[in-house]
Order: structure tokens, then sequence, then C-alpha cells
């Protein structure tokens, strides 16, 4: 990831910003971030591109993010364009200071760097870092710890989170690797997107049933997990499908486990996908 910006030593975050119960927790943080980078002119040039690699989220996440630190006035966003023409050369974000209640709101530039050897400042700087790195915990959540924070079993393997265990048992099989890691990685990228388990379950559900469809199950054309929860959300596309629809003879036959269950041929297609609406 490469970016002439480097953030400040410090990021701000105000009490009516934090308390906002309208901004989620991922947008809370992505204004401190953008605080940070503009310690030092007072706006910054950073991209959605460069906030999607540094969260590990798709450039669409943050346009939302950005969106709506915008539509309730915490930041205000301008688009720079070639000369005669529509291309969008640049953008620049400014936090507005008008919205800081908070004591000590006169010191969101950053002191001269020099001053940071100060042992007062240096001590603000802890707890500053520490506060964003709190509010990343929480936007990150325990109940999905990061892959390296797994535990593991007697035999060496680790013990994923159950949710994403009934994610990864109604994933459709396929000829190769699994990469189950990889899988984990992004699927916990997108919760924490703020995207929900069921929606994900959904997307799942639909791309089993499609996979069936074409009978790719256990072949090298079904895609590996990690690219279908990937940046790119492919898996949005799925939880958005209309499923309920069957083959040119009405009759889908899918395999689940050691036995098949077969819509419109006796056994309910609930019993394979809970979410299933046909």
């Amino acid at each position: 990831m490469k970016n002439k910006e480097k953030p400040g030593y410090f990021a701000i975050l105000p009490a009516n910003v934090r308390y906002d119960n309208r901004l989620k927790a991922s947008e809370k943080l992505l204004y401190a971030e953008i605080t940070a980078l503009s310690n030092k002119s007072g706006y910054c040039w950073a991209s959605n591109k460069y906030f999607a690699e540094l969260y590990d989220v798709s450039k669409r996440s943050i346009t939302e993010w950005v969106s709506s630190l915008e539509k309730y006035g915490y930041i205000d966003s301008k688009l720079y364009y070639k000369e005669n023409s529509k291309q969008v050369l640049k953008r620049s974000l400014t936090p507005i200071e008008k919205n800081f209640h908070t004591p000590g709101e006169e010191n969101f530039h950053t002191p001269i760097e020099e001053n940071f050897q100060d042992s007062t400042s240096l001590n603000n700087t802890s707890k500053d870092n520490n506060t964003s790195k709190n509010i990343k915990n929480s936007c990150e959540r325990e109940e999905y710890p990061t892959i390296s924070k797994l535990e593991r079993t007697e035999g060496g393997h680790r013990k994923y989170p159950e949710k994403f265990e009934k994610i990864y048992n109604a994933y459709p099989s396929r000829e190769g690797a699994a990469n189950k890691g990889g899988g984990y990685t992004k699927f916990r990228a997108r919760i924490k997107e703020g995207i929900s388990f069921e929606q994900l379950l959904k997307s799942v559900e639909n791309y089993y049933v499609e996979q069936a469809r074409k009978r790719s199950i256990n072949t090298k054309y079904v895609m590996q997990m990690k690219k279908f929860f990937g940046a790119k959300d492919i898996w949005l596309e799925y939880a958005e499908k209309d499923m309920s629809k069957g083959g040119s003879n009405g009759k889908d036959k899918v395999s689940v486990g050691a036995g098949e269950k077969e819509k419109g041929t006796g056994g309910d297609w609930g019993d394979v996908f809970p979410n299933y609406e046909g």
C-alpha cells in the first residue's frame, strides 16, 4: 500500500462523533483516521482505495462511510477535476471543526513535531492511540478473532467460530485445496463492514443452489471462498438473487452430506437451507 500522506501522531474523536448513534463504529473509526491524516494541513487527499486497503474492506464500503460522515456534517468532501473535463483528479476530505464541542478543541492541529518529546505530549499521544485502537477492537468483535488468535485443537487444527463453520459447511465443495483460512479472513472482513451473518449465509446458500443446478459441485469451477467473500462483493450478487425458479423440469437435485434432496420430488428444500424461500 502506497500513500504519500502519513498519519499524524494521534487522531481526534470528539464526543459528538463518538456518541452519535446514527454512525456505525467503522464510520467513527474512519473519521478519526481522517483527522490523523489532516493534522498537517487541516485536510487530506487519501482515496477510497487507500482506506479500503487500510481496513481490508471494499471501496464500496468506504464510499458509504464517507457519505455518512458527510451527510451528518462531520466532514467536507471536495472533488478536483481536470481542466475542461469531467475527469476527477483527486479529492480532499476535511474534518469540520465547528462540530467539536469537547474541551481542548484548539489542539486539533498537530503540535510542532519536536514537542512530542515532551512527556506530557507523549502521554496524550498514547491515550489517543489507545482510544482509536479500542474503537477498532469494538468493530472487529471478539466473536470473530483474527486468524492468528484462533485457538487450536490438540491435533493443531484451528478452532473456527461456530457461525463460520456453518457458513463453511454450507459452501459448495470444490476440486483442489479449500483454503479455509483464507475464506475465514475474507468472511471476517465482511462482518467488520457491518454485513450480517444472515446475509452472508443466504449468499452461500444461493451460490450452492446455483452450482448444484450447473452440476459444478466438487469441480474446479466452484470459486474459492476467499474470492467469493472478497472485496469485489461477489457475495452480494448472490445474496440478492431469487433462486426460487428451478430448472426446465422444475426439479433441482442437490447433494447434501451423504444423501440427496430434490425440490418438487419429496423432502423439504427448507430442511437443506433454512433461509431458502421457494
